[in-house]
């Protein structure tokens, strides 16, 4: 007796092979010149809008830098001298001792305040913070830069630098200039650099009347950072262009 087996299925399998591509030269070369292009359509669009940036930053180291002297004028009844590097970033404030025939215009020697002049830093640290914590950008000591209590040195941040100014000079900025040329003081930091006509902050809150300029890199921006004499209280405009500027002077000169 015969019986017929059935055979059991046998299952296949078969592997579905993936066909995998790479990236051809031809292709990658596409790909970089297209990062290139873009690359190469932004930057100058960053590189704007980052020095815009700066100069902004500018006007407001400067507000805050005459603050500082005004109000450690009237703490100490010093007049206070702010200069600036023509053509350059630097700027500097000391702390002038009067003599005594300058008590006419309101002008004391000073009152024992000996807290160091603290002027803002191209990084934006705040000079108060650090005189506080001993420390100020990248760890160093507060930024007076190295010259003692009594005057701070400081620069613009980078690209940045002094256009001018215009002082308008009362009967008492004239005589504290000339006394202060005749000191010698205000020249001490450095004779070889063209620095600016003294801009002063008296002991009663006053001081004196100045427009002061800034520009870019490519000198096409500007700010401009106004001083007022009576008050010594400071604003600044937004970026402005050369055009701006002629405007402005032409409405200060009137009809």
């Amino acid at each position: 007796m015969y019986t017929r087996s059935t055979p059991l299925p046998v299952r296949c399998t078969q592997r579905r092979l993936v066909d995998r591509h790479g990236f051809t030269i031809m292709e990658l070369l596409l790909v970089m010149s297209l990062l290139i292009m873009v690359g190469a359509i932004s930057a100058p669009s960053f590189i704007g809008w980052a020095e815009n940036q700066r100069l902004r930053k500018s006007g407001d180291i400067i507000r805050t830098a005459w603050s500082r002297a005004r109000i450690k004028a009237m703490k100490s009844g010093q007049t206070i001298v702010f200069r600036y590097e023509t053509g350059g970033s630097r700027y500097r404030m000391e702390a002038w001792q009067t003599p005594g025939e300058m008590a006419d215009f309101g002008m004391a020697p000073g009152a024992g305040d000996d807290t160091p002049l603290l002027l803002p830093n191209a990084e934006g640290d705040d000079p108060e913070l650090a005189a506080e914590n001993g420390t100020g950008s990248q760890g160093l000591p507060p930024q007076d830069g190295g010259l003692g209590l009594q005057a701070a040195e400081q620069v613009l941040p980078r690209g940045i630098t002094f256009v001018g100014s215009e002082i308008e000079m009362d009967a008492r900025d004239l005589f504290a200039g000339e006394q202060a040329m005749a000191d010698g003081q205000a020249m001490a930091a450095d004779m070889s650099t063209s620095w600016s006509s003294p801009i002063l902050f008296y002991p009663d809150g006053s001081a004196s009347q100045t427009k002061l300029q800034l520009t870019d890199s490519k000198a096409t921006r500007f700010v401009i950072v106004s001083l007022r004499g009576m008050t010594g209280l400071s604003q600044s405009t937004d970026i402005i262009t050369q055009q701006d500027t002629m405007d402005l002077e032409a409405e200060d000169l009137g009809p």
